[in-house]
């Protein structure tokens, strides 16, 4: 599950979670830094589904700046049909491999490629708040404040991606 947030006020633009992928044994993990704003990724990719995962391969990818907005675009179906989809202005060039490793490593063992704070990385599900709420920005009446500003933040899309 991929969340994306944009806050106004910053501005500020992220997506968090992990998605996994059908064609090959693995899964990428979408970070940001609650100090900076800078998106992290983590790729996880084995050879084959019965491998463990110490015989894999961690890459640790990071953006090299904040995500300032994201465009709102209209695009069109083989078929014809118009819908309005949501552009980042970032392309798969424009993320720079940090590291790679093998097996796995736990996220918030990383520092953030662009201010060096550790344990500054959050993905959707971890850290929780005290009460157990995920993202770490959730507040208790379902809203979120941005953790960089603590203004309001717009959730912009919520999906299942595999």
């Amino acid at each position: 599950m991929i969340q994306a947030f944009v806050c106004t006020h910053c501005p500020l633009a992220f997506e968090i979670g992990w998605y996994s992928y059908w064609d090959f044994d693995g899964d990428t993990g979408r970070l940001v830094c609650v100090r900076c704003g800078t998106m992290h990724r983590l790729d996880f990719l084995k050879k084959s589904a019965s491998d463990s995962d110490e015989t894999g391969t961690t890459t640790y990818l990071a953006l090299p700046e904040p995500v300032r907005k994201v465009s709102r675009v209209f695009k069109e179906t083989i078929l014809g049909d118009r819908f309005q989809d949501y552009e980042w202005p970032f392309g798969e060039d424009d993320w720079l491999t940090v590291s790679t490793w093998s097996g796995r490593r736990p996220f918030t063992e990383l520092s953030c490629n662009r201010c060096g704070e550790h344990g500054t990385l959050i993905s959707l599900g971890l850290p929780k708040t005290s009460e157990g709420l995920w993202p770490v920005f959730r507040q208790h009446d379902n809203t979120y404040l941005c953790p960089l500003c603590s203004n309001p933040i717009g959730m912009i899309y919520d999906e299942t991606i595999n």
